[in-house]
């Protein structure tokens, strides 16, 4: 599953044998998911994996990714796995990766894989999580939203809390338009955007 022309294979047996007959390599991918999914082709192999295993198989696997999901999230290529997972929308999995994330959305917005992860977390009905951990923290909330990846999480908690009616929405406003005028230049830029509708603070 880490070589790429064996991955072909295993990628065809995968398609075209029964369930029953991938019994083996659903049990070698569950047994080594971890070190599949930090693997580029290992993460592709448990991402074609998670569409086809079944049943309690299936729910062994997720579980182990779901459970990993602090150190998945912040790899280069585990962090694809962590999105196919959320992608599923299977709350079970969905909420304990929402929940073990708590403490390292800041650090894991700042990272590319890791803030389509986070912007995925918003789209659920636990996004109170995330924004909480960003409003308790002020400093923490602007560092990502200046941030070359963290501003489009920013943007995403922008927009589901407005969409929704949040209260949480105020919340972010209330503590990011004080600081407008940093958030004018850079990546920043993006989030002033949004808030302002592109208008340039008057200077007074």
């Amino acid at each position: 599953m880490t070589n790429r022309i064996g991955s072909y294979v295993i990628s065809e047996c995968l398609n075209h044998l029964r369930a029953e007959d991938n019994e083996a390599l659903y049990e070698a991918a569950i047994k080594w998911c971890l070190d599949l999914a930090i693997d580029h082709e290992g993460s592709i192999a448990v991402i074609r994996v998670i569409n086809t295993i079944q049943g309690l198989q299936r729910y062994r696997l997720l579980n182990i990714l779901s459970e990993n999901a602090v150190f998945l999230s912040q790899d280069p290529e585990g962090n694809y796995v962590i999105q196919k997972v959320m992608s599923l929308n299977i709350p079970l999995f969905t909420q304990k990766v929402c929940r073990l994330l708590i403490g390292h959305y800041e650090t894991i917005s700042l990272q590319k894989g890791g803030s389509h992860i986070v912007e995925k977390c918003l789209d659920t009905e636990w996004k109170s999580w995330i924004i909480e951990s960003f409003l308790s923290n002020t400093n923490t909330l602007l560092h990502v939203a200046k941030d070359e990846f963290g501003n489009y999480v920013i943007q995403k908690a922008l927009k589901v809390t407005k969409k929704s009616g949040s209260p949480l929405y105020h919340k972010l406003l209330s503590r990011l338009k004080p600081h407008l005028s940093i958030l004018q230049s850079g990546y920043g830029r993006n989030v002033f955007n949004l808030i302002t509708g592109g208008q340039s603070l008057k200077k007074v």
